[in-house]
């Protein structure tokens, strides 16, 4: 797959060389040198420096001809510009990484990328996940769907589901310490090594982990 990546900051390198290790063609763009430099010298990619404005330079690398495009510039100006430049092309998948959902809302409605990623939100979950020891997606603004391995001392370990399920928190499925699949059941008591798939409200995941 022939992928265009614009905007070589940090955390996009990992991604850039995991699609490299993975057989895809990919071509880095970017408006700062010393971002374009350290791509050059850290990947065998081809990176290039351009100016947003400059559609003919876009094109000598190849946008039209792009399979995916992935926008993670860290100014969103050039990110909503430069997937403006995708619809036009009718790029086939366009990925946007963006500051504030005010500018993920400009694109969902303008149907300018097919997936947004906002950064800060991004970052929140990641410390969730950490501050909690749960895997956690969010379903909506208000529910995650989290997984949560049970560890001997934690606050669930020798409850029972009935204890932990209430009007907005929904036991999904339990893998047991044996690697079988539980179907859920009241009675059921979690023991270490469990791991517990569940829909929670998000302002109740604290206390469904620790103090209920």
């Amino acid at each position: 797959m022939r992928i265009m990546v614009i905007g070589a900051t940090d955390e996009v390198l990992d991604v850039i060389r995991d699609l490299v290790d993975k057989g895809h063609e990919v071509i880095v763009l970017d408006d700062n040198k010393s971002r374009i430099d350290r791509v050059a010298a850290e990947l065998d990619v081809p990176a290039y420096i351009f100016s947003v404005l400059d559609l003919s330079a876009l094109m000598h690398a190849g946008i039209h001809r792009a399979d995916m495009i992935l926008v993670a510039h860290p100014l969103d100006v050039v990110n909503i510009l430069v997937c403006v430049y995708a619809k036009h092309f009718d790029i086939p998948k366009v990925i946007a990484a963006v500051n504030s959902e005010h500018v993920a809302s400009i694109l969902e409605k303008l149907g300018l990328a097919h997936g947004i990623l906002i950064k800060s939100r991004a970052l929140a979950k990641a410390f969730t996940e950490l501050i909690y020891d749960t895997k956690i997606v969010e379903l909506d603004d208000e529910y995650y769907i989290a997984m949560h391995n049970v560890k001997e001392g934690s606050h669930l370990e020798k409850k029972s589901l009935e204890d932990i399920e209430g009007d907005e928190i929904k036991v999904l499925v339990i893998i047991s310490s044996e690697n079988n699949i539980v179907k859920p059941d009241k009675s059921y008591i979690l023991k270490p090594g469990d791991r517990i798939l569940f829909m929670v409200k998000k302002d109740l995941l604290e206390s469904v982990l620790f103090k209920r």
